[in-house]
This record gives structure tokens, C-alpha cells and sequence, in this order.
């Protein structure tokens, strides 16, 4: 999962303001990077990083309300945005909004090219989720190589258990454990059909 500290500590942008003044939630995921203007409408997903030049919001406030609303509705992670000039800052009730919606508002160098931005993003995202498949695959391989040798259902929990790393309990259709450690605090089960 690639987070906000993740994203700051790849120095893409080295220096940045933070205009809500609230600590910045670096465990926050990244799923989704875009760079938006208004209307937002739908065009926003959960856990977006989004930037803007913002610059028609510095003017307008009601405008950056409504920016900054929208962002919270639709659960973005972060907003990045980029003025000439170092000498923005967000209203009291802006700020005041962005820190209730729990949104961080950085302001970054406007020199910074968003395209280096998306790109950086994208490319952790991309490498995170062929992580992902790569370990799907092992655990096909791995079950697979269980079941052309022969092995119990037990052996599949097992091998499940140590790809997910937690303990799996597998059951029948009546919930009857056959495989696995029913006993484990944090089980996830797997019904067979």
C-alpha cells in the first residue's frame, strides 16, 4: 500500500506547504492520482491524490469551498496544489474545513511538473500491484503443486495461511471446519461449495 510518507519521502518535490496547519495522516493510502478542476462532480475516487493550479480559488474563496467540499465528500487522500509564488494561504474557515474533513492541503513549488507527479505515483502503484499478482501466482503455483501431489485440505489452509499470513480455517457448506485452525482469534474462513 503506498501512503502519503511514502509519496513525500520520493523527493519529487522537496520542499511544500502545509495549509491547513494539522498534522499530515502519512499512513494514508494513494490509490489514485489525477489532476481536477471544478466541477468535481463524480470524477473523484476514495483515497485520490489530486492536484490543481487551484489559481481562479485563490481569488474566489466560495470557489476553494467548494473545491475543498467536494474533495472531502469523495474521500480524497490529499490535495496538492500549485500557484506562482509562494505567498498563499488558505482562509481561517478553509482551513477550518480542510482540518475537519481530515483533507492535508499542500501547497508545492509551482515548478514542479504534475506530469513527474503522476508518473512517480503511477509507477508505485504499478509496481505494488504487480507485487500483488506475483503473489497470487505463487499461491496458484503453490496450490496447484499441493494438489498434483496429492495433498489433504489441511495442506492447502497451510499454504493459503502463510501467503495471507494469518491463520484460514476452510469449511463445508454446513460450516464444519475441514482444514485449517479454527481456533485462531483472527481466522478468515473459506466455505467450499
Amino acid at each position: 500500500m503506498f501512503t502519503i510518507e511514502e509519496f513525500l519521502k520520493l523527493n519529487i518535490i522537496t520542499r511544500y506547504k502545509n495549509l491547513t496547519g494539522a498534522d499530515i495522516p502519512g499512513d494514508r493510502p494513494i490509490e489514485y492520482v489525477s489532476v481536477n478542476d471544478l466541477p468535481l462532480d463524480d470524477f473523484i475516487r476514495k483515497n485520490e491524490m489530486v492536484l490543481s493550479i487551484a489559481t481562479p480559488y485563490v481569488k474566489d474563496e466560495s470557489l476553494m469551498t467548494q473545491f475543498i467540499e467536494g474533495l472531502i465528500q469523495a474521500g480524497a487522500s490529499i490535495f496538492l496544489l500549485a500557484i506562482p509564488g509562494d505567498d498563499m494561504s488558505l482562509s481561517r474557515e478553509n482551513a477550518e474545513l480542510a482540518r475537519s474533513g481530515d483533507l492535508p492541503i499542500l501547497m508545492i513549488p509551482w515548478d514542479v511538473r504534475f506530469a513527474d507527479i503522476c508518473e512517480a505515483v503511477l509507477d508505485r502503484l504499478h509496481d505494488d500491484y504487480n507485487k500483488d499478482v506475483k503473489k497470487v501466482e505463487n499461491l496458484q503455483a503453490d496450490m496447484l503443486k499441493s494438489f498434483l501431489n496429492g495433498a489433504d485440505i489441511s495442506s492447502a489452509a497451510r499454504i493459503i495461511s502463510k501467503s495471507l499470513g494469518c491463520d484460514v480455517s476452510i469449511t463445508d457448506m454446513s460450516d464444519n471446519v475441514v482444514g485449517g485452525n479454527p481456533a485462531a482469534p483472527e481466522t478468515t474462513r473459506i466455505a467450499l461449495k
